[in-house]
């Protein structure tokens, strides 16, 4: 599709024609980069940006490009000849251009600071069309790095994607990568990625696509497969005794109105959406999760969702407690924390950059040699009085895990 050779000036061309009196960008800028692109053999890279000129990504990646220290995960020509393979809306310019937008980091992300697997390095990008971003606060999306054997690899993907080259422009830092990279999708990728079969069934069962969709901003820790089945016995104990118990332990494996990385969680202070406080340690045998007397190692960090991220954990957080006024304390400062915060110029890394993910590698819609990922939600998020319905619908979930697995 991005087959054809652009023209040096071909691209800062269609830049101009976007604004009768000014540009929002610096079209000299753009044709000298287009021109670099052409003599690295990178033309279908801005064939696709002229292809999708007039989409909210493009001229978001055109505004923000603007040589003032960025990164640039510039895909080769070979890597768009599957574009159209990989990506069945690759004919749709507004998709083009988020996917774009996408590749396109805030700050320059020097390859000193890609952290070895486990851990992982997560920074911003400049893709905050909100058709396909809906991170608390208008934050824009992140994008996931983690380095093994010596290679630098790019999660959260469908095909394994990894830095080949490095160059620049200017001061524009440019990552060359074997493949067009994918942006973070939904619930349904997620399980289907990580096989998480029987929660799949029962939110199936619930109609649960709707309230998953309206939530913006959450962290989430998922027990995996062989957690539920070590707590089935006592979930369903409580499911015969004491369903309010239930509903509370489930509650408590979600952060409501925060998106908290692997990166982040040595420094959080957070609260279920139940309203007990999480507590997080980190040492040579992994990331490990705290609610009340019950912690988890986090197996797989850093999922990466459109609205959110999942932390997948090897044990259920059986915490019975709960404190709802505490809750909607915390919905409500992280409302406010979160409103602040992606107003602020964010570049480099997200967090300490030592995030560490135990045995698995952070992901979020994809499989290679190397790293899993998914892509996807997977609870609705409720706040203050709606915390019980929440918990009500989510003990759904996990207890019927449970029951099936």
């Amino acid at each position: 599709m991005f087959a054809k050779t652009l023209t040096i000036a071909a691209l800062a061309a269609a830049a101009a024609a976007q604004n009768s009196t000014a540009a929002p960008y610096n079209v000299t800028y753009l044709q000298g980069l287009a021109g670099f692109l052409a003599t690295m053999n990178l033309t279908s890279l801005a064939s696709a940006v002229t292809m999708s000129i007039n989409s909210t990504g493009t001229l978001n990646l055109l505004k923000n490009i603007n040589g003032t220290g960025k990164t640039l995960l510039a895909p080769t020509n070979t890597a768009f000849t599957g574009f159209a393979t990989k990506f069945p809306n690759s004919s749709n310019a507004e998709f083009v251009g988020d996917v774009l937008s996408y590749h396109l980091i805030d700050g320059t992300l020097n390859s000193t600071l890609f952290s070895t697997a486990p851990n992982h390095t997560i920074a911003r990008t400049a893709m905050t069309d909100p058709a396909v971003v809906q991170l608390e606060g208008g934050f824009p999306q992140a994008i996931v790095f983690a380095v093994e054997d010596n290679v630098t690899h790019v999660l959260n993907q469908n095909t394994n994607v990894t830095i080949t080259n490095t160059t620049s422009y200017q001061d524009l830092l440019i990552y060359i990568v074997d493949s067009v990279v994918d942006i973070p999708g939904n619930f349904s990728t997620a399980i289907g990625t990580y096989q998480l079969t029987a929660a799949s069934t029962v939110l199936t069962q619930l109609n649960f696509t709707a309230p998953i969709n309206a939530a913006k901003g959450f962290t989430i820790f998922v027990p995996d497969s062989d957690a539920f089945a070590a707590a089935q016995s006592t979930l369903t104990s409580l499911m015969s005794s004491n369903i309010t118990a239930v509903q509370d332990a489930v509650s408590n494996h979600v952060i409501n109105g925060s998106t908290i990385y692997s990166t982040q969680l040595g420094s959080a202070s957070a609260t279920s959406i139940a309203g007990e406080p999480f507590t997080f340690a980190s040492n040579s045998s992994g990331t490990f999760v705290t609610s009340g007397n019950s912690t988890a190692k986090v197996v797989v960090a850093d999922v990466l969702l459109d609205n959110g991220v999942m932390h997948i954990i090897d044990t259920v957080l059986l915490n019975t407690q709960d404190n709802l006024g505490a809750a909607a304390s915390a919905y409500s400062s992280a409302t406010s924390v979160a409103a602040t915060a992606a107003t602020a110029s964010a570049t480099g890394p997200i967090g300490n950059n030592v995030g560490t993910s135990g045995s698995g590698t952070g992901s979020s819609g994809s499989s290679s040699s190397t790293t899993k990922s998914a892509a996807g939600r997977t609870v609705p998020i409720f706040t203050g009085a709606n915390a019980l319905q929440a918990a009500v619908v989510l003990a759904g979930v996990f207890a019927g895990a449970a029951v099936l697995i």
